[in-house]
């Protein structure tokens, strides 16, 4: 399980993006799927690169310093991708952990339950000692410093989550383990006739550096914007249009005397939109 020529036929990771907050089917509802099979420390990596390919990262001005923030902490998401090839049960024949991407969160399930046939959601994560179902493959992972050989990881996919209200959710049953990342950037809006997922709208990198200069500076004009980017005025023009087309910006007043206003707001910054 840990050469190129592995022979454990479940030594699998199949991932998904969903459209919606829910599974649908491959064919209409998914924006992404792949099927992942091979040596342990490929499965890793594939599955840590299939998550971040399918992740966004917002970002805003703050006193006049970008920040970013990404979708998922990436110590949080390596450390339940290691916990579930590690501690999967791969003696259940046909099976295979399966990642699977919503808006709002990741799930990421491993077949097998916890080794002592408790349930995770009736205990406190935070007092359960480590536990290994494969001794040998958590020996390796901790020789090649991928994993820590003591304590748990639960915890340690909790710490990523520090600085936000939602934390990780872990459910077990005596066949399956799951663990939930909510994502750090969704955001649902209510109104009065229904909650909806706030909208994300896709930034050119000089989309971006226009937003920033406006966020900065909401009366610039396009002369100063095209002086800053380098660009000639038509192209500024074009650009503050384009932003103006995807619903980011809109002109408050006049020409001469109005403001620029950026219309895309995400949680804990005044300003901030998704970049591509």
């Amino acid at each position: 399980m840990l050469c190129d020529q592995y022979i454990v036929s479940q030594s699998r990771i199949f991932c998904t993006r969903w459209k919606h907050l829910t599974k649908g089917t491959v064919g209409e509802d998914a924006l992404d799927d792949k099927e992942y099979e091979g040596n342990l420390l490929s499965l890793l990596e594939n599955a840590e690169v299939f998550i971040k390919n399918n992740s966004k990262k917002s970002w805003g001005v703050s006193e006049m310093q970008r920040d970013e923030h990404e979708d998922y902490p990436h110590s949080s998401v390596r450390e339940a991708l290691i916990n579930a090839i590690i501690h999967r049960d791969y003696q259940i024949i046909g099976s295979e952990i399966h990642i699977d991407m919503y808006p709002d969160r990741v799930e990421i399930t491993s077949p097998g339950g916890m080794p002592d046939g408790s349930k995770i959601q009736a205990l406190d994560v935070s007092t359960i000692p480590s536990m290994r179902r494969n001794m040998i493959i958590s020996d390796v992972f901790g020789r090649l410093r991928i994993m820590e050989r003591r304590g748990s990881g639960l915890s340690r996919i909790i710490d990523g989550y520090n600085d936000f209200e939602v934390k990780p959710a872990f459910y077990s049953e005596s066949s399956y383990f799951r663990v939930t990342l909510p994502n750090k950037n969704y955001s649902v809006q209510d109104t009065a006739v229904s909650s909806f997922i706030q909208p994300r709208v896709m930034l050119s990198p000089s989309e971006e550096k226009v937003l920033e200069l406006i966020a900065v500076n909401p009366a610039i004009t396009g002369e100063r914007i095209a002086e800053n980017l380098d660009v000639s005025l038509r192209h500024a023009k074009r650009l503050l249009a384009e932003l103006k087309e995807k619903g980011a910006i809109q002109r408050i007043g006049s020409a001469k005397s109005g403001h620029w206003e950026i219309l895309i707001n995400m949680p804990g910054q005044k300003h901030q939109y998704m970049s591509r």
